[in-house]
């Protein structure tokens, strides 16, 4: 049997070999990413992030050619285009970080009423804020959301304040790391745990409903918030981050069912105070 037979050699006269047919069909399409794609003008300047994106893209190709030729040569064949659309978003994503980050920086500077070299310069000084610096960037490019880039500026604009306390910076941190981990939804039920009576629907209108409930077991919690889906995840999350609490409340002497209660916690209470406090420091739309 010649080298190049196609005939498995443990299998009967003339089968095909499959792994020698897919093997010819890998090495054509590399050969046509090879004579075709960008790289068979010369030498570039690519980044290396646009080399492996081509691997890959290419390398996909051919393992597609190993099951359907066809398909193979057409993904072959549109691979440089795929790439020039990948790196055509890749650079519209970090071209928009850059522009938070920017917008950041300066809502920042406004917050602390210093100049933009300045508040950098107080963060390059201490370790702890510089850590808080590169803490804030980091959330501002994983967010679109006004409101949570203002939160993070508002942040990173306390944390560079001379005379900052340990304390103070530890809270800070803490804030911008729960506040990357919440949506707008999450938000909105807190601050519902700091509604009266009167305006959770809970009360008859009388001022001794003017209060707010010490703490609101599962059934009130599912009728003030019918507007809200999947409410179980959203108590996990604020729990899970110390903005509430939960008590529960065991079974009664003839062993019935106990109830749980949530309720809103000092640091909850923080948190909407201080988002209460960029709404009223921000102007405009």
């Amino acid at each position: 049997m010649s080298p190049t037979s196609t005939t498995r050699g443990d299998g009967p006269p003339g089968a095909i070999n499959r792994d020698c047919v897919a093997s010819r069909r890998t090495q054509r399409i590399y050969a046509f990413a090879l004579t075709s794609g960008p790289d068979s003008q010369g030498p570039s300047d690519r980044s290396m992030t646009d080399r492996a994106t081509e691997v890959v893209l290419y390398g996909a190709a051919a393992w597609l050619a190993t099951m359907h030729p066809e398909a193979g040569i057409a993904a072959a064949a549109s691979a440089p285009t795929l790439v020039d659309s990948i790196k055509s978003l890749a650079y519209r994503i970090e071209q928009r970080r850059a522009d938070k980050v920017d917008q950041l920086l300066k809502w920042s500077s406004k917050f602390a009423n210093v100049e933009l070299g300045d508040l950098l310069s107080r963060c390059y000084a201490n370790p702890e804020v510089e850590e808080l610096l590169l803490k804030v960037l980091r959330a501002t490019e994983d967010t679109t959301l006004r409101g949570k880039i203002l939160s993070f500026a508002m942040s990173l604009a306390k944390g560079t304040s001379p005379g900052m306390s340990d304390a103070s910076l530890r809270w800070e941190k803490t804030f911008v790391r729960v506040v990357d981990d919440l949506d707008p939804v999450h938000l909105e039920l807190l601050d519902r745990f700091t509604w009266t009576s009167n305006q959770l629907g809970l009360g008859n209108g009388a001022p001794e409903f003017d209060e707010v409930p010490a703490a609101l077991n599962l059934g009130q919690v599912e009728m003030v918030t019918m507007d809200l889906d999947i409410l179980p995840s959203l108590l996990a999350v604020l729990q899970r981050h110390g903005l509430i609490a939960s008590t529960d409340t065991g079974g009664g002497p003839l062993g019935g069912s106990g109830s749980t209660y949530w309720k809103v916690t000092s640091f909850g209470c923080e948190v909407l105070g201080r988002f209460a406090l960029i709404r009223s420091v921000v102007t405009g739309p």
